[in-house]
């Protein structure tokens, strides 16, 4: 993912500024792990409801109603989730119905790719806004992830998004959908040198005519730094429209 960018740096005291690329990480964990989310919800709810995609194996079906409970996997080889250069994997997917169109998953992902550090997610709420409109929600601390991860992967502390998908008329073939997330995450005394990170994302959208890196949207990310060097920094984020799935560049 590419992005253009507006830094603003204030730096307090005899210090250098930070670096450009300080914080890039935390916003692309984000959207792929909000994607991937996303990616998960629409074809399990879609299953729940008796559309099955050909990648999905519904291992506990759902009779429908309140308190109905299922299990699926999703083969993230034969349905890739975008924005992923080597898609391959296991989605596993488990929970129960709240109402006849919202359920709460808990969902665990499994060899879908050696960068990807988020693992599983809990208490998820996925939603049916409309026949072809499925809002997956997720608000909850300590997000597990891999434990060989880096310094930058372990700042997702906190994590507050929503990802709307937009399914078309064929919610069992998931390479059409359209991913629109807002949110954004925040973490407090982790990563090296970092004090304070937090990430705002606003419609940051992958469309099917590109899946390989957002579109369209913005990104605001603060980090404050205390000790011998500090700083405050804010940089806004804007993705551009090419379609080259080309990591983070603050240089542009």
């Amino acid at each position: 993912m590419r992005v253009s960018s507006l830094p603003l740096v204030l730096v307090l005291g005899a210090c250098s500024a930070p670096p450009a690329s300080s914080g890039n990480r935390a916003v692309e964990e984000v959207l792929e792990t909000a994607i991937a989310a996303g990616h998960a919800g629409a074809m399990t709810m879609a299953a729940v409801e008796g559309t099955v995609a050909a990648c999905v194996n519904v291992v506990v079906p759902c009779a429908g109603g309140a308190g109905c409970e299922f299990e699926v996997e999703i083969d993230a080889g034969a349905c890739p989730i975008p924005i992923f250069t080597a898609p391959e994997g296991t989605v596993f997917v488990a929970g129960a119905l709240s109402t006849d169109d919202t359920a709460v998953v808990n969902a665990m992902w499994q060899g879908v790719d050696d960068e990807w550090v988020v693992v599983g997610l809990g208490s998820m709420v996925i939603h049916r806004d409309a026949p072809d409109q499925v809002r997956v929600a997720y608000a909850q601390q300590d997000v597990e992830v891999r434990t060989d991860a880096d310094a930058a992967s372990v700042e997702l502390q906190q994590h507050a998004w929503t990802v709307q998908v937009a399914t078309g008329a064929t919610p069992a073939a998931p390479g059409d959908d359209a991913y629109v997330v807002n949110g954004g995450h925040q973490s407090t005394g982790a990563g090296g040198s970092v004090d304070t990170l937090q990430v705002a994302i606003t419609n940051a959208t992958v469309t099917p005519a590109c899946r390989r890196n957002p579109t369209a949207g913005t990104a605001v990310l603060q980090r404050t730094h205390t000790g011998s060097s500090a700083y405050y920094e804010t940089r806004i984020l804007t993705f551009h429209a090419a379609c080259d799935g080309q990591p983070f560049d603050l240089t542009d």
